[in-house]
């Protein structure tokens, strides 16, 4: 099959793919909102794993043949939210300040978080072990959340309810649901083709490509938010997602049975970029609280790095095949 038609339809599954997410999402936030979550809870842990449903569903489907694909896109995923649309985030709104609705405390533990995820990886392989503590780290660290804001009212802000009879919205997440389902059913198995036909191994194209596509539903977030105290909650939601991707990674290692990571090049490059971003969100969290449009503008440069890297390897991997 042609190089260029399997690129083409590729972006296509991973336009369906996140059309289907946010059917769900509008599902989740109306019956979270009725079922009175708080809302810092909703955007950082309930829509964090809505806007992820992308990625866990990828990691599901991908685990017996081709776990790189899934190991790819999440560390890539984790990158693209640390810098890039963070980054975005930081330079729009001159700055994001870490108080009032999440503070440095739960910054710094999400990153250890995320840390976790990469320190999983030093060994080339997702062992059982590591995945049952990435997996249960995850949890507690939501359980903590839950404890510390359960009760506390805040504002929904960015969370747009729809107005819709609940029948209505249950029938569009089941269309949602069947939507991610298939979309990256087709999208594992058109990667994998997309990889043999360019010579290069499956999680360079989950760190290029689909970490960019399954982040859309939080770059959809990122455009729409309409001020600074929407944006603080959203990037509550972003951070969220970042954890989440680790929790994924655990599901990963389980479902797969553990297994050896062939493609290591593309995903020491992708890690050193992710260590170094959560480095810089620790000394921005701890400088003032803030993080500044400068700091912001350097989170974007670190993309521009990682997404430089990687193309190299790309070109390089293909001319060695």
């Amino acid at each position: 099959m042609d190089i260029f038609f399997l690129f083409v339809l590729l972006i296509f599954l991973i336009i369906a793919l996140v059309a289907s997410a946010k059917l769900v999402e509008t599902t989740f936030v109306h019956f979270s909102h009725r079922f009175k979550i708080n809302s810092f809870f909703l955007g950082f842990v309930v829509l964090a794993i809505v806007t992820s449903l992308p990625e866990i569903s990828i990691a599901l489907l991908s685990s017996h043949e081709s776990p790189e694909l899934s190991l790819g896109n999440l560390i890539g995923a984790s990158i693209v939210i640390l810098t890039l649309i963070i980054g975005i985030s930081a330079v729009k709104y001159k700055g994001i300040e870490f108080k009032g609705k999440f503070s440095e405390k739960e910054v710094i533990l999400g990153l250890g978080i995320i840390s976790a995820m990469v320190l999983a990886l030093a060994d080339q392989a997702v062992g059982i072990l590591d995945s049952v503590v990435l997996i249960i780290g995850y949890g507690v660290f939501v359980y903590y959340l839950y404890k510390k804001f359960n009760g506390q009212k805040m504002p929904a802000i960015f969370l747009d309810l729809d107005s819709s009879k609940p029948i209505k919205l249950f029938l569009r997440g089941l269309v949602g649901i069947t939507g991610i389902i298939l979309a990256s059913a087709y999208i594992v198995d058109i990667a994998g083709k997309l990889a043999l036909g360019l010579g290069v191994s499956e999680s360079v194209i989950g760190i290029l490509m689909l970490a960019i596509g399954t982040n859309l539903p939080e770059i959809s977030i990122l455009l729409t938010s309409k001020n600074l105290e929407e944006e603080e909650l959203a990037v509550g939601g972003f951070l969220g997602s970042a954890c989440v991707n680790a929790a994924v990674l655990g599901i990963l290692g389980l479902t797969s049975q553990g297994f050896k990571i062939e493609g290591f090049v593309s995903i020491v490059s992708g890690s050193v970029i992710l260590l170094f971003s959560i480095l810089l969100f620790i000394i921005f969290s701890w400088t003032g609280k803030k993080l500044s449009r400068s700091e912001g503008i350097l989170l974007i440069s670190a993309y521009a790095a990682f997404l430089i890297t990687e193309i190299v390897i790309l070109i390089n991997q293909s001319q060695i095949i």
